[in-house]
């Protein structure tokens, strides 16, 4: 995606990534970004919630919006922090008392800081994309734990965000005020956000006299017949409509963190019952374990020692596979090897004499130009990773800018059509992308024409038309829900 370059103005303020011998921002600190999540495009939310055209308010300039952050001093960019995003109900996206917590649970803390209730849920539930885009960009998260939270109306903010954008987030935390989840239809998005939703992990926060309580009771009822695997009801005694204490808050970060922990020490139980008979699986799950959960420092703390343990008995049984190598072994034997010889001294030697064999198989296929195309991909794909992979999908991207140019050169409405057939086609590559990015705003275009049209009668049939043609873009689910809109409208 094409970055907007920030002025060096703006650089100053904005929390940049640290370079050499730069240590990351960290405390508590206000800034602003310029870069906007994809998805938070009013078009792309639009899709997603069967929104129609925008109402006022709806729109937001994210170069005019500041964030307020909590960085905990500890954070060095060594091991990957949680991120929590919040909604405030009122101003102000600061961390209240909770600062002790977000350095005992390495999570990073950020907030808009003008989402109230009173503002239009376009720019509250924006934000809190935007927040995540920029903060990976920044910071070293965790993905397995980014959460979206909020306190009353920005609790009801985070229940509508988290599940429909379970693909950015891993759950969340609802403090006195939630919704019942949505979901986006698989066709919009390209991916099964109702699937993710059900996997991620949720703490429905509410207090024994909050006047939201029986509202976070049907929610977390209505989770559970919808089948959510991990959603946790926490009612705190004598609460009202307010903040929890810092003791439930944190029973609520256990509660989401809790079953990535579970999930740990279960592959640690795993990885040790395989050591006496299948050793390189042992070693596969212990190189593993650290990467993928950072949170359980216990179980990759004995992950990490197992390995050691167990490494140089299995070095040399690789070495000594690497030296019985015959001329002529099968690239897939050899990606094999290099594959269980990772994490282990021989890996660099294992991925040299594998990459030489993807070599010998791609270098002439290259030579054949446009009729090396499915071996092309074939070849990229088997060897996705190496330097001959690299030249592959090189060689597969130039066939594929080759092919793409005549159609490009067309204009619409002939163009899109031909678009349409290029992309089933081809494989994605940067060409690909750049296809698909002229489709998408083909369609983009043809639709605001359409949306144009004054006389309801003739933009209604174009409209059902165009959701018709197009059925499973995003552009025709907009179109769906303005012929929705149009026909409830009173005559």
């Amino acid at each position: 995606m094409l970055r907007v370059l920030l002025s060096a103005l703006v650089a100053a303020v904005v929390a940049s990534p640290a370079s050499a011998g730069e240590s990351p921002r960290t405390g508590f600190f206000s800034t602003t970004f310029n870069e906007r999540h994809p998805e938070s495009a009013y078009e792309r939310m639009a899709a997603r919630y069967n929104w129609g055209q925008p109402e006022a308010g709806a729109l937001y300039d994210i170069g005019q919006e500041s964030f307020d952050l909590h960085v905990p001093a500890e954070y060095d960019g060594s091991v990957p922090y949680g991120l929590v995003v919040f909604t405030s109900a009122s101003g102000g996206g600061n961390n209240r008392g909770y600062r002790h917590l977000m350095v005992k649970h390495r999570l990073i803390w950020i907030g808009a800081a003008n989402v109230p209730n009173a503002r239009h849920i376009g720019p509250r539930w924006g934000l809190a994309l935007d927040a995540v885009w920029n903060m990976r960009q920044r910071y070293r998260i965790d993905p397995r734990r980014i959460y979206a939270s909020g306190m009353s109306g920005g609790g009801r903010c985070a229940s509508m965000v988290a599940p429909t954008y379970a693909d950015v987030f891993s759950g969340a935390i609802y403090l006195v005020g939630c919704n019942e989840p949505w979901f986006p239809s698989e066709a919009v998005t390209g991916r099964p956000i109702k699937a993710l939703a059900l996997a991620n992990r949720y703490a429905l926060v509410t207090g024994s006299g909050d006047f939201n309580k029986p509202g976070t009771q049907e929610v977390h009822a209505a989770m559970q017949k919808l089948g959510f695997k991990h959603a946790t009801y926490l009612e705190q005694p004598g609460l009202g409509h307010s903040y929890p204490s810092d003791e439930w808050f944190e029973k609520a970060i256990l509660a989401v963190d809790g079953p990535l922990v579970a999930e740990a020490e279960a592959r640690l139980v795993e990885a040790k019952a395989l050591e006496a008979k299948k050793p390189f699986d042992a070693c596969r799950i212990y190189r593993a374990l650290p990467g993928d959960y950072p949170i359980a420092t216990a179980v990759t703390a004995q992950a990490r020692e197992r390995f050691a343990a167990l490494a140089p008995a299995q070095d040399a049984v690789l070495r000594a596979e690497l030296a019985k190598l015959a001329p002529g072994t099968p690239g897939e034997r050899l990606r094999a090897l290099a594959e269980r010889a990772a994490g282990f001294p021989c890996a660099t030697e294992a991925r040299a004499v594998a990459d030489a064999a993807g070599t010998k198989e791609v270098e002439p296929v290259i030579s054949l130009g446009s009729t090396g195309k499915s071996a092309l991909e074939r070849l990229s794909a088997a060897w996705a990773g190496y330097p001959s992979g690299s030249r592959a999908a090189a060689a597969y991207d130039a066939l594929a800018a080759a092919s793409l140019a005549p159609v490009t050169a067309q204009a619409a409405p002939a163009r899109t059509r031909a678009l349409a057939r290029w992309l089933k086609d081809w494989r994605p590559c940067p060409a690909r992308d750049r296809a698909q990015a002229q489709f998408d705003g083909d369609l983009a275009a043809e639709l605001e024409a359409i949306l144009a049209i004054e006389k309801p009668s003739q933009r209604g049939p174009k409209l059902v038309a165009f959701a018709k043609a197009w059925a499973g873009t995003a552009a025709a689910a907009k179109a769906e829900a303005a012929a929705r809109a149009l026909a409830a409208a009173p005559k």
